[in-house]
């Protein structure tokens, strides 16, 4: 798009008196979500999870205490204590390997939030979008009840026939029912944004969008994308992961060292010393680093996957955002033109033109107006994915 054109559309859009979306009302549901509350609990277990394992084996000690007989030989007692240690860089390579995967479930419960929050921004725009549907059709439910009173008393007068009378009411009857549905479905999503609330009521009037700002490039979006984006975040660090768990393993190929002290009390003597032993990994220990590290080539393989698939899409939404907007501009000054219906109700008033003429006009003006308003959501909707995949 025309970069000119590009800057204009935002103009258009951030001088159509649009509101700030209340911060308060992301904030509250941040809080009261039931998934993001039992995100933090769970986030609360991982931390201590990352801080166990990463130490040396508690000592073992053991006491034996057996009675003589015949009672000449006297009792035996034995006390045994060991301790199992491994070389010192599995320690650090396992508790490297525990941090990482927190930072994980760190940025998992920041995916979780970030969903939540995005499905609560469709919900709200989609709420906008429906109020001012409904003060669109409320418009035009207004003109068919006029215009319906007017044919009654022209029919009480005799200056209409039944039948005509009849098409008016039919046509206002359908209005009052295509009223009745959008209401319903209003209180449909009011209840979708209220349980995501956690069930506490939400005191706020939404019946206009925030101030759209202008997107950055798609370089920038880009450069973005791969510094924001959850998914990408876990598919880097899965390499590091990957790569700690080849040193863990690789670690697990050395022998772990025992030592300790044991004494033995028998016939009034006592032998006491030290206690030394050896582990001999000889199977598993190098099957296990040759799966480490095929995990590590995946890891790096599926990183590279991952982030051609997000890229992808956000090229995507960046081009239909772009196509909305021209839509946008293209629809405006007609469907921003409310004495459109008001001048053609006017023309049937003064028998200028038919009951038919008078509906395909209204049919057509209040079908532009609908599609000005999907097109007005379709780019907020649009702009709520962005932020989800970059931050922006």
């Amino acid at each position: 798009m025309n970069k000119t054109i590009y800057v204009l559309a935002f103009i258009l859009i951030s001088k159509s008196g649009f509101s700030q979306v209340p911060d308060s009302l992301l904030k509250s549901i941040e809080v009261n979500n039931p998934m993001i509350k039992a995100s933090v609990k769970w986030l609360e277990y991982e931390r201590i999870r990352s801080r166990t394992g990463i130490y040396p084996d508690n000592p073992d000690v053991s006491y034996n205490y057996m009675w003589g007989s015949p009672d000449a030989i006297g009792n035996q007692r034995e006390l045994e204590i060991t301790q199992e240690i491994r070389f010192p860089g599995y320690y650090f390579a396992r508790s490297s390997m525990q941090k990482i995967e927190f930072g994980q479930s760190e940025i998992i419960v920041e995916k979780t939030i970030n969903e939540i929050l995005f499905k609560a921004k469709n919900e709200i725009v989609t709420l906008i979008w429906l109020t001012k549907k409904e003060l669109t059709l409320s418009k035009k439910l207004k003109e068919s009840s006029d215009l319906f009173v007017m044919m009654q008393q022209g029919f009480d007068r005799k200056e209409f026939s039944k039948p005509a009378l009849d098409k008016v009411r039919i046509y206002h009857l359908n209005n009052q029912t295509e009223m009745a549905k959008l209401r319903s479905e209003i209180t449909v999503h009011e209840e979708i944004l209220l349980q995501l609330n956690g069930g506490i009521p939400i005191n706020f009037t939404l019946n206009d969008y925030y101030i759209a700002s202008p997107l950055p490039s798609l370089d920038s979006l880009d450069q973005k994308l791969l510094k924001f984006n959850p998914d990408i975040r876990i598919a880097s660090l899965n390499i590091d992961l990957n790569g700690e768990k080849v040193k863990v393993e690789n670690m697990n190929r050395l022998p772990k060292i025992e030592a300790g002290y044991k004494g033995e009390t028998i016939l009034n003597q006592k032998l006491q010393g030290i206690h030394t032993g050896i582990s001999m990994p000889l199977w598993e220990n190098k099957n296990r680093v040759r799966q480490a590290k095929i995990e590590k080539n995946w890891s790096q393989l599926n990183y590279d996957q991952v982030v051609s698939e997000i890229t992808s899409s956000l090229r995507a939404v960046h081009s239909n955002i772009q196509t909305v907007l021209q839509n946008y501009l293209n629809i405006k000054e007609i469907a921003a033109d409310p004495s459109l219906s008001e001048s053609t109700f006017l023309l049937l008033k003064a028998g200028e033109i038919s009951f038919p003429e008078y509906l395909a006009e209204v049919q057509l003006i209040f079908e532009n107006q609908l599609n000005f308003l999907e097109v007005e959501r379709d780019y907020f909707l649009l702009q709520n994915k962005i932020t989800l995949l970059t931050g922006y």
